[in-house]
């Protein structure tokens, strides 16, 4: 199928005489602005103090949630809020979980752990208006 559309395209371009050349794919500027000066305006823009109130990781294993937990805590200010909390756990489920039952587990694991940590309830926390992200990594 992609080589029909491509196909489709070089005729279309045929049809409209030999010395005309399609835009390219990734212009270098888009009106008064380079490539370059966008990139460097979105990069400009994410803010490590712009990401969630709390992260939750969920990983296959506990020296991945170890790390995870690890390299998280260390990153923050830099890649996530400086205020937020992390909170690593493995799933531990015998077989595995899956995608949508292994992030309802690792919920509740990490309402558990977080409440250890911080002492916080992390359901209140949301019902309040937190920013709350979770992160499946775990699985085959």
């Amino acid at each position: 199928i992609l080589s029909l559309a491509f196909s489709g395209a070089r005729q279309r371009c045929a049809r409209r005489g030999p010395s005309f050349r399609p835009p390219p794919l990734f212009p270098r500027s888009v009106g008064a602005m380079s490539v370059f000066e966008i990139k460097s305006k979105n990069v400009a823009l994410m803010k490590a103090e712009h990401g969630f109130d709390v992260t939750i990781i969920c990983t296959s294993d506990p020296q991945q949630a170890a790390f995870w937990q690890d390299r998280l805590d260390q990153a923050k200010g830099t890649v996530i809020p400086a205020s937020s909390s992390v909170v690593a756990v493995d799933e531990d489920w015998a077989g595995g979980a899956g995608n949508f039952l292994g992030s309802l587990y690792a919920w509740r694991k990490a309402c558990a752990k977080h409440k250890e940590r911080s002492g916080k309830d992390l359901e209140a926390e949301l019902n309040a208006g937190a920013s709350v992200a979770i992160y499946q990594t775990a699985g085959k």
